[in-house]
């Protein structure tokens, strides 16, 4: 199954939920009420504000990968600690179902979020105009904020970029949602991959929710991988 674990490994950096309660887009007017450039402006100051007042916290999170074809799956419970700026402990305190999958996938995510800390991967993956073109979508509100909705287009093929959208809310400048496809194809034998991300609003920050990332891979067929983040306890 590696093909599979590949396209699912490498699409960890654009997972997310599908939990939807949102307006439609196209039933709002198409029109610019902020500069796209002044909203990604204001997005970036806002997240390096929040990032040098959260110091530390925990989270508990499952970690899940199904495959259909083959009736495998495998679901890991993990808690997490951050610590500013840039250290992530994780402690595996329950798993079980298929190992292969788990050894494959799930503990090569765990070490990719470590990669993922690394200051110069946050520079290529972060949400800014030198990774992306933006374009103005609409507005749609998102589990009770409304939100700018943003096209964003890679500005190159590398694994840690994306092409969807960007759902920002309008009064934090905060990311509540990303949805679309690695910007690179992870494998010859993938053929599709989509995924979703949610966060929620912990205390003053946004943090993950809910991830879900669904691939189609020649012969494997569908798989699923899915994090649900749980609880977080912040400390500022």
């Amino acid at each position: 199954m590696r093909p599979v674990l590949i396209g699912l490994f490498l699409s960890l950096f654009f997972l997310s939920s599908l939990i939807d309660e949102t307006i439609s887009a196209s039933n709002i007017a198409i029109s610019t009420p902020v500069a796209v450039d002044d909203i990604i402006r204001r997005l970036d100051e806002q997240n390096r504000l929040r990032e040098t007042k959260l110091k530390n916290y925990t989270n508990w999170r499952t970690y899940r990968v199904t495959n259909n074809r083959f009736r495998k799956e495998s679901e890991v419970e993990v808690e997490v600690k951050y610590i500013s700026p840039a250290t992530k402990l994780f402690n595996v305190t329950s798993q079980k179902g298929s190992g292969a999958l788990r050894n494959s996938v799930i503990n090569k995510l765990l070490d990719g979020e470590k990669e993922a800390m690394q200051e110069q991967v946050k520079r290529s993956s972060a949400v800014t105009t030198d990774n992306y073109e933006f374009t103005y979508a609409g507005e749609e509100i998102i589990n009770g904020y409304h939100t700018y909705v943003l096209s964003a287009k890679p500005r190159r093929k590398d694994k840690y970029l994306f092409q969807g959208r960007i759902w920002i809310d309008s009064k934090e400048f905060a990311i509540v949602r990303v949805a679309g496809s690695p910007a690179k194809n992870p494998s010859f034998w993938t053929r599709k991959i989509d995924f979703v991300r949610e966060y929620k609003k912990v205390d003053q920050f946004w943090l993950p929710a809910r991830d879900e990332s669904v691939s189609e891979v020649f012969m494997f067929g569908r798989s699923v991988l899915s994090i649900n983040y749980g609880e977080y306890q912040v400390n500022r």
